[in-house]
């Protein structure tokens, strides 16, 4: 895993478990509604999991770095 990837994907795993935490404590503290919560929480995570998906797109089997390695592997075989 390059190193660039790495920080990457731990700053969003970080920022998601912090606004987690976050709105878990302000729910509990009355500072916000539940609701608000709950959408502040599922809002944050889906934006976290779209930066992890597409910092990681290029390094699984439909990214660039899988057809670099196998260029034939999109081809359909000829019968």
């Amino acid at each position: 895993m390059r190193k660039n990837r790495f920080l990457i994907n731990l700053t969003l795993i970080c920022i998601a478990c912090m606004v987690i935490v976050g709105a878990m404590a302000a729910v509990l503290l009355a500072k916000i509604s539940q609701t608000s919560g709950f959408l502040i929480i599922v809002i944050s995570l889906a934006v976290c999991c779209c930066g992890l998906a597409r910092t990681n797109y290029r390094y699984n089997a439909y990214g660039r770095q899988f057809a670099s390695r196998y260029p034939d592997a999109g081809q359909k075989k000829k019968i």
